[in-house]
């Protein structure tokens, strides 16, 4: 379902090209992100970042980590650590936004 709703080319051609608003909504993820981002700098967090490019990295990084892991790239880490690493891997990525 993942690969349907983010990897693959052709039902986001659909989207795209389909008249009916419903089919628009994929974007409300994103949406929802970016306004959680805007309501946290209102409240004086990230500040020095632009909220369009934050809301982007946040969504490819959580992207990325979910991609990797489906597709069963995280076999490159330590194997001892190859069963937690994409919610450690998550962990980090919290501290590094805690910082911001």
């Amino acid at each position: 379902m993942y690969d349907l709703m983010f990897i693959k080319e052709a039902p986001l051609d659909h989207v795209f090209n389909s008249e009916h608003d419903h089919w628009k909504e994929f974007g409300g993820t994103f949406n929802y992100l970016r306004m959680t981002i805007d309501n946290c700098m209102e409240a004086g967090h990230f500040k020095g970042h632009e909220p369009e490019a934050l809301s982007y990295m946040i969504w490819a990084t959580v992207h990325g980590l979910v991609s990797l892991n489906i597709r069963k790239r995280c076999e490159v880490v330590l194997p001892h650590r190859q069963e937690n690493i994409v919610a450690d891997g998550l962990e980090e990525f919290y501290k590094i936004l805690d910082r911001l």
